[in-house]
């Protein structure tokens, strides 16, 4: 994550501001590595995620979805039940 305003490196308190964000961002981002990156300025989040790849045969192009159980709307919104049931048969 890049900030948008660049960091005034005399302001100490500004500085500290960016490690204090990168430390409350833990818990948005379970099990994700989160440290705040100073020479380009920005928060690095390393995580891995369960995603799913779909081919549209129309435009040849490939689509990722993130596959969150815990969001079921959002996959109902996006899958049919047959594709649904056969993603859990890859868990």
């Amino acid at each position: 994550m890049k900030f948008k305003e660049p960091l005034d490196t005399i302001n100490t308190e500004a500085l500290n501001e960016r490690y204090e964000m990168s430390k409350y961002m833990e818990a948005g981002f379970p099990g994700a590595i989160i440290r705040y990156d100073r020479p380009t300025d920005a928060v690095i989040i390393s995580t891995t995620a369960d995603m799913i790849a779909i081919k549209i045969k129309e435009d040849n192009k490939w689509y990722f979805a993130n596959y969150d159980e815990e969001n079921p709307r959002m996959l109902t919104l996006l899958f049919d039940n047959a594709v649904l049931e056969k993603l859990k048969t890859y868990k």
